[in-house]
């Protein structure tokens, strides 16, 4: 708080705010509920400490405690913590966060301890899965981003290692060569999908639509691998039909304005083409196309961040694009970089691209700032 006061104090002096503006946040920041208070620190400490300790004399008496006593107790915890979330949902949020991560957590504690009572075999990523339907609905009570992070990334990395994973793969296999933009475009899809809605209530579709944005990216960065063959006719009929229908769902319903759609329009066509002509042979014989299409795809990709006003989706496509250049030249230059003359040569191009990069930055920063500003 003194060093909130001592702030206030020099944006005052600085007249970019007024002293009413600066009493109102000191007022504003007093009944705000401080996690790391003193008070609060030592609540903690006394809690973690006696938790340790019902954990040390559990744990060392824990083949004589029967069976049913370890359930009831779980059971009753469990019951307990949502009673106290449920009283103190309305009354103190933070309170009510806390009580809802420790019962999310409880959730994989009674999944573990009966599966270790009745003795059940099963693999580890079947009890998180498990974990992700229990939970599920506890997301839409949460106003905490990390149990939604927390959330997908079980989900994502059970699903990783289950089968049903490589059925995914195995889906992929008629499109041949084209499964990998054709996956791009998939994500991509469902990216462009949850990011208008991403910022509701629902934690979990900011991270969904972070996990979709890098399954589009992924793709188009990868080398290509000349074992893949060439896609299945079916396949091609398929892709067409998939990239029409959506992109004229993303006309009627999409809420972005007409320039926005025609250049997601123009990454449609561009992922529908790549798809339908790209084969084995393609892809063999002309390793520069490959990467030509995949880089104006990503090009694509930083137009639309830049046209929807997103600096950090922006940023991040942006560096992707000149990793992809700078990856490509050192590819191609590999013999050439090995000689004193090809490091100076390396230097002097890293140097023009960061100055043509500050350059690029200083134009583009207005468009983003006066979105912020507004």
């Amino acid at each position: 708080m003194a060093s909130l006061a001592k702030r206030t104090r020099q944006w005052v002096a600085e007249k970019l705010i007024t002293p009413e503006q600066a009493s109102a946040l000191l007022e504003y920041e007093k009944k705000r509920f401080s996690l790391f208070s003193l008070t609060n620190v030592f609540l903690f400490l006394g809690v973690f400490a006696l938790g340790c300790g019902v954990c040390a004399l559990v744990a060392a008496n824990w083949q004589d405690i029967p069976d049913a006593v370890k359930l009831g107790v779980l059971y009753l915890l469990t019951a307990g913590t949502t009673a106290a979330a449920e009283r103190q949902r309305t009354k103190n949020p933070a309170a009510f966060e806390l009580l809802l991560t420790c019962y999310m957590l409880l959730l994989f504690a009674v999944i573990g301890l009966n599966g270790q009572i009745f003795h059940l075999v099963s693999d580890s990523w079947k009890a998180f899965m498990f974990w992700s339907f229990l939970a599920f609905p506890l997301l839409f009570l949460t106003q905490k981003i990390a149990l939604g992070w927390l959330w997908s990334v079980i989900l994502l990395c059970s699903f990783a290692a289950s089968p049903y994973a490589d059925d995914v793969v195995k889906a992929f296999r008629p499109f041949g060569t084209s499964g990998p933009l054709f996956f791009s475009f998939l994500s991509y899809a469902v990216f462009l999908t949850i990011l208008p809605v991403r910022e509701t209530k629902p934690v979990f579709l900011r991270p969904l639509c972070f996990f979709a944005l890098v399954g589009a990216v992924v793709p188009l960065v990868l080398p290509y691998y000349p074992y893949h063959k060439d896609p299945e006719p079916w396949t091609l009929v398929f892709v067409s039909v998939y990239g029409a229908a959506f992109a004229f769902g993303m006309h009627k319903m999409m809420p972005f304005d007409a320039k926005t759609k025609k250049l997601l329009t123009g990454s449609i066509v561009l992922y529908i083409l790549s798809v339908l002509f790209f084969s084995e042979r393609a892809f063999a014989n002309n390793a520069f196309l490959t990467f030509a299409v995949q880089f104006a795809q990503i090009l694509l990709i930083v137009g639309f961040a830049c046209y929807i006003k997103e600096r950090r989706m922006f940023n991040t496509m942006a560096f992707v694009a000149a990793s992809a250049i700078l990856f490509r030249f050192l590819n191609m230059f590999e013999t050439l970089i090995k000689t004193g003359f090809g490091l100076i040569l390396t230097g002097v191009v890293l140097i023009l691209a960061a100055k043509m990069w500050i350059v690029f930055m200083k134009k583009m920063s207005p468009r983003f700032d006066k979105e912020d500003a507004s």
